[in-house]
C-alpha cells in the first residue's frame, strides 16, 4: 500500500496569513493544500491571489452554491468564479457541495478544459462530489448520490470521513459500508477531520481521538488509496 498523499486545508491555515502557508506546509512534511473557496470578498481574494511553489500539490474546495442568508446565487456568476478558480488555482481536482446544483451546472462544470499542463493526464478538470453532513436532510439517502453519479460519468467523489460517520450514527451503521461500495471506483480524495460531543463542528482528529472515523478511514483507505 503506497503512502497517502496528505494535504492541509486551508480552511485550518486561514488562522495564519497566506503568504505564510509555504512554510507551513514545508515544515510540516506534508504534501500540499487544498484551497477552500468561500463565497466573501477576502477569501476569494486571498485565493485567486496566492500562487503556492512549483511541486505542492494543490486540490480545490469550490464555493457552496448558498449565501449566508439562504438564497442561491445566480447560476452564471456562481460558473463563472468556478472556472476563474479552476484556471488559476489548477488543481488536481476541485470538489464541491451538491446542493443546489443543477444538472447543467454540472455538465459546464466537468466539460471544462484544463490549462495545457504536461503534469495532468485528464484533459478536463476533474470535478469531485462530497457526501453531506446528517443536517441536510435532503441529502440524507444515498440514492440521491446514486443518481448524481449515474448522470455524470465523469464525476468523480470525495468523502467526508466526519460527515459520514456523523451520518451513520443517524441512519444505521450500514451507511459506510453503503456509501464506500457505491463511490469507491469514483474516489479521489478523503476530507479528515473530527467532532467534539454534541457537536457538528470539524474539529482535528488529534484533539478529539475517534476509533469510528479512524477505521473507516483506514477501511477507506484500503479499498481505494486517494
Amino acid at each position: 500500500m503506497s503512502e497517502p498523499i496528505l494535504l492541509a486545508s486551508n480552511g485550518w491555515l486561514f488562522f495564519n496569513k497566506i503568504r505564510e502557508h509555504d512554510q507551513i506546509i514545508q515544515d510540516s512534511g506534508l504534501s500540499g493544500v487544498e484551497y477552500s473557496a468561500r463565497f466573501s470578498k477576502n477569501r476569494l481574494a486571498e485565493v485567486l491571489n496566492h500562487t503556492f511553489s512549483n511541486g505542492v500539490y494543490r486540490s480545490l474546495h469550490l464555493p457552496h452554491n448558498i449565501t449566508s442568508s439562504g438564497s442561491f446565487f445566480n447560476p452564471t456568476d456562481y460558473f463563472e468564479i468556478c472556472a476563474l478558480l479552476l484556471y488559476r488555482i489548477n488543481p488536481e481536482y476541485a470538489v464541491l457541495h451538491p446542493q443546489n446544483i443543477s444538472s447543467s451546472i454540472w455538465e459546464r462544470l466537468l466539460s471544462i478544459p484544463r490549462l495545457e499542463d504536461r503534469t495532468f493526464s485528464n484533459k478536463n478538470y476533474v470535478i469531485a462530489v462530497e457526501n453531506l453532513e446528517p443536517e441536510i436532510e435532503e441529502w440524507n439517502n444515498l440514492k440521491k448520490y446514486e443518481e448524481l453519479l449515474t448522470s455524470h460519468p465523469e464525476l468523480r467523489f470525495v468523502i467526508d470521513i466526519q460527515h459520514a460517520v456523523r451520518m451513520s450514527e443517524k441512519v444505521g451503521s450500514s451507511y459506510l459500508d453503503d456509501l464506500l461500495a457505491l463511490t469507491k471506483e469514483r474516489i479521489v480524495g478523503y476530507h479528515v477531520s473530527s467532532f467534539p460531543p454534541d457537536s457538528n463542528l470539524h474539529v482535528m482528529l488529534h484533539d478529539y481521538p475517534n476509533v469510528q472515523i479512524e477505521e473507516f478511514l483506514q477501511k477507506c483507505y484500503k479499498k481505494k488509496q486517494a
